[in-house]
């Protein structure tokens, strides 16, 4: 299991000719925070302003324990390059989503997020904590157990009773 912190500024290098294209600078997810969409590399130039970078997660061979590697040095494109009908969100824009049931229990506030060794949103860990009881001893609430991912104005929404349950894995 890999912590989403952990593949940050991690370098980006590819299969076909060993080029170096950039350093992870945050991961994009699917609206559903079911997987990892994509790697954003940030922009270009002297003060970042430039045109964002990302790779599509397709691109990705494997999460290496230092680096990353693509397919090809053609994978990095910009957002712009992107079909617009695709709903990414950024981890950065995850962390501090508040977690609640929808009896409006507060949970608690998302951390991080953790990752099978594939991309797969395996678990959510949380930084703040509202609650006593299982999830407060684990610190973290498992993908199974979201009923809606929310967005930045609205919490992501468990099923508490379920999230209270031992894992079945």
């Amino acid at each position: 299991m890999k912590v989403g912190q952990t593949l940050l500024n991690k370098p980006i290098y590819s299969l076909s000719d060993g080029r170096l294209l950039g350093v992870v600078k945050d991961l994009y997810f699917d609206s559903n925070l079911t997987t990892i969409t994509g790697l954003h590399l940030g922009g270009e130039g002297f003060f970042k302003f430039g045109a964002s970078k990302l790779i599509k997660a397709e691109a990705i061979s494997q999460f290496g324990v230092d680096v990353i590697f693509v397919t090809h040095s053609e994978v990095v494109t910009s957002p712009e390059q992107v079909d617009a009908a695709t709903s990414w969100v950024r981890r950065e824009e995850l962390k501090g989503r508040e977690v609640s049931s929808p009896s409006a229990t507060k949970v608690g506030k998302i951390g991080d997020v953790m990752l099978d060794d594939h991309g797969q949103v395996l678990s959510f860990s949380l930084s703040e904590i509202y609650i006593t009881g299982p999830i407060a001893m684990q610190q973290s609430i498992r993908r199974d157990v979201v009923i809606n991912a929310g967005d930045n104005y609205n919490p992501m929404m468990i099923d508490l009773v379920k999230a209270g349950q031992p894992s079945l894995l």
